[in-house]
């Protein structure tokens, strides 16, 4: 798909002498309003005469010109008894009225197979035009591009706008779906990004809205000051596994959202798919996720208001659930029980898919029960890409889930944070690139150092893994255990690791004691008990983790702390066949796992609380 740049070549002189040259440049900087295009046809975009303004003036830049808002614009105008509206249809009826602004820009867009859209800068004291230029988009999704290169003509002097058009008098620029993204993470898996245009939208919700929550206010209007890229689905079990090296869900599925996965695990994976990739890939802002959730709308979800209609956009907790809650919707049925594999239900105007339900998605900001006094954002103003507040104890998650899914937890304004830890099979994520222009891969100095030694320690770690599979199957068991000692130190999240070490040292243990007669009998048999209590430990750690992961009610995490505490009673038992430190590092792992279920215990008691209403 392709988007065909035709600039119009006409500069027209003025009666009153200005040029643009002498319009764009002056030292006091003349202030400039954009009026709402005139749409002819539909061209796909709700409001669509106020939308391309808008992101025309986000495209003009306060380099040449200060920039008047809209709202001020209106204001201006009211004075004189006008409108947008009516000076948009009647341009004349402003010229030599208009105080305090020196430069409007007129335009209109049409619709004739591909999109046309053209403008005109016009002093507005003279009513003359200072300079035009038009671009055609093949579709909606190219506009973006095509308005940059319109505010880039409409900015040039005569001679830039001359030797612009005399180097590319026909340009061709790729549309916005030709550069989605698409993440090669090896072994045959890829994960698929869609491009998201910058923009302003209204974040939170207004207080007349159904099932509003006090922390979803007070409502503003945020910007969107860049283009990034976002997931189209949230992340898959085989995409977390591909790159962690494990798959934590309760609910297996390679095209399922992973789950049980904490705010820290999905951080970490972040790291390692920069690395891997060489882009930088992060959790979405809150204001990302709600900006790309609701994809221009303004209704309670991203495809209107009415809760009877989320069953086709989201799996949530309806009739399809056999769990049983209260708070289930019996009325409606998505078809799925629990997780459903993404992308199984209608996306969202914008092509992303289960921004409605399926997992709560971890968002990177700290959670803050109201928007009021949050500190400034990455632009300096707390309304310009805010980031959320500094510090804080919980992470937000945003979206609902197949579990905790009524209507109204699925909104696009709905909100919630859990502590950074805690594993859920209702939480997953999904991811964002940062866009630089069209220079998506960081160039190698732009990598942190950090990030390099990263990638490399996880390609050493692979590299281990291999050798000591190789080494074992030449029944080289010694040399074996140390590769895979070398690949856990490397990479401690290598799930392979732990089983193959422990075998490997057996049979090394065992070939040494047939064949060399170096252990005594006593020797033998406290290894032997040794190892038996090993597995025996790791059995009941794993599952002890299984039921914590799949846990619904409070009587799961007790069964997951029976197991648990059998894992540290089996290891007290055996205490004289370990080492001092071996001893001490498999208490400490058990008595972590027992302290992560109070925690998730007392935390899922405290959701199903606060966030079951009825």
């Amino acid at each position: 798909m392709r988007i065909s740049l035709i600039l119009v070549g006409t500069f027209i002189g003025c009666v009153s002498s200005v040029s643009l040259g002498q319009a764009s440049r002056p030292a006091d900087k003349p202030r400039l309003a954009i009026i709402d295009f005139c749409i002819k046809g539909d061209v796909g975009i709700k409001d669509a005469g106020e939308v391309v303004s808008e992101r025309l003036l986000m495209q003009m830049g306060q380099d040449h010109y200060q920039l008047v808002e809209r709202s001020q614009l209106a204001a201006l105008l009211k004075e004189i008894d006008l409108t947008i509206a009516l000076v948009r249809d009647n341009p004349e009826k402003v010229y030599g009225k208009l105080k305090g602004i020196r430069f409007i820009v007129l335009g209109s867009v049409n619709k004739l197979g591909s999109i046309a859209i053209s403008a005109r800068l016009v002093n507005v004291a003279t009513g003359d035009i200072v300079q035009t230029a038009e671009v055609l988009a093949r579709d909606a999704q190219g506009l973006e591009d095509a308005l940059g290169e319109l505010a880039k003509v409409l900015l040039m002097t005569e001679q830039e706008k001359k030797d612009y058009l005399g180097k590319r008098p026909i340009a061709t620029l790729p549309s916005a779906k030709e550069k989605d993204l698409t993440l090669d993470l090896g072994g045959g898996v890829t994960m698929k990004l869609v491009r998201i245009p910058a923009g302003k939208f209204m974040m939170g919700s207004p207080d007349s809205e159904k099932d509003r929550e006090k922390d979803e206010g007070p409502q503003r209007e945020v910007t969107i000051s860049k283009p990034f890229y976002m997931g189209v689905y949230e992340v898959t079990q085989e995409q977390y596994e591909q790159v962690i090296g494990k798959n934590p869900s309760s609910f297996k599925g390679a095209k399922n959202p992973v789950e049980s996965v904490s705010w820290d695990d999905a951080v970490e994976f972040c790291k390692k798919l920069s690395a891997k990739t060489g882009k930088t890939v992060s959790l979405p802002t809150e204001a990302q996720w709600e900006y790309v959730c609701r994809a221009g709308t303004k209704t309670r979800f991203g495809f209107g208001d009415k809760d009877e209609d989320l069953c086709k956009y989201g799996n949530y907790c309806d009739k399809s659930n056999t769990n049983g809650f209260d708070w289930q919707d019996k009325a409606h049925n998505d078809g799925f029980d629990k997780t459903a594999p993404v992308g199984s239900l209608k996306p969202n105007d914008w092509g992303l898919y289960d921004m409605h339900g399926n997992v709560f998605e971890w968002c990177s900001d700290w959670y803050a029960d109201s928007y009021a006094n949050l500190p400034a954002g990455q632009a300096g103003a707390k309304n310009q890409d805010p980031a959320g507040p500094d510090s804080g104890t919980q992470r937000v998650h945003r979206g609902g889930s197949w579990i905790f899914g009524m209507p109204q937890n699925c909104r696009s304004a709905d909100r919630g944070g859990f502590n950074p830890d805690l594993q859920f099979d209702f939480n997953g994520f999904r991811v964002v690139v940062a866009s630089d222009n069209e220079a998506l891969r960081l160039p190698p100095a732009a990598v942190s150092a950090a990030d390099a030694g990263l990638a490399a320690r996880l390609a050493k770690a692979r590299e281990q893994l291999a050798k000591g599979k190789a080494l074992l199957d030449d029944k080289k068991f010694n040399e074996a255990a140390a590769a895979f000692q070398a690949a856990k130190d490397l990479d401690p999240d290598l799930v392979e690791v732990d089983q193959l070490l422990a075998n490997s040292s057996r049979m090394a243990v065992e070939k040494s004691a047939s064949e060399a007669g170096i252990l005594s009998r006593l020797e033998r048999r406290n290894e032997i008990a040794r190892q038996a209590a090993l597995v025996d430990i790791s059995k009941q750690v794993q599952q002890a983790r299984e039921i914590l992961n799949a846990a619904t009610k409070d009587t799961d995490y007790n069964n997951a702390e029976q197991a648990a505490r059998s894992a540290l009673d089996i290891l007290q038992a055996n205490k004289s066949f370990f080492g001092a430190k071996e001893y001490s590092n498999e208490d400490a792992r058990i008595r972590d796992l027992l302290a992560q279920i109070n925690s998730r215990r007392e935390a899922f008691n405290k959701f199903n609380k606060g966030r079951t209403r009825s």
